[in-house]
């Protein structure tokens, strides 16, 4: 993606990607719906959460703080850590697993 580029995947396509896949009808095998709803219950949670809905940016931070992943903050053990992951106490996984085809015998 280039510079002032808008990314065409955001929270609004996702949210209405997996609510399209959850119906039966949808034809996807239950795996990839229960992968959906899941993702779906956090897509939602996550968009209440104020790092994920905000931004900050500065002459470091060009492109702004991708919601506090490239904020270091360093917690009373002393290692210093991620700030988003802190606010919600782990690491998340962003990326969505492969689908697996499924075989009828």
């Amino acid at each position: 993606m280039t510079e002032g580029e808008i990314d065409p995947v955001n929270l609004e396509t996702q949210i209405v990607a997996f609510t399209t896949a959850l119906p039966a009808s949808s034809g996807l095998p239950d795996s990839v719906r229960s992968n959906d709803l899941v993702w779906l219950l956090h897509l939602v949670g996550d968009a209440h959460q104020p790092l994920h809905a905000s931004a900050r940016f500065s002459k470091a931070l060009k492109k702004g703080d991708q919601g506090g992943n490239l904020i270091d903050v360093t917690p009373p053990n002393g290692q210093a850590v991620k700030l988003l992951p802190v606010g919600m106490g782990f690491s998340a996984v962003t990326r969505r697993p492969p689908v697996q085809s499924e075989t009828v015998c």
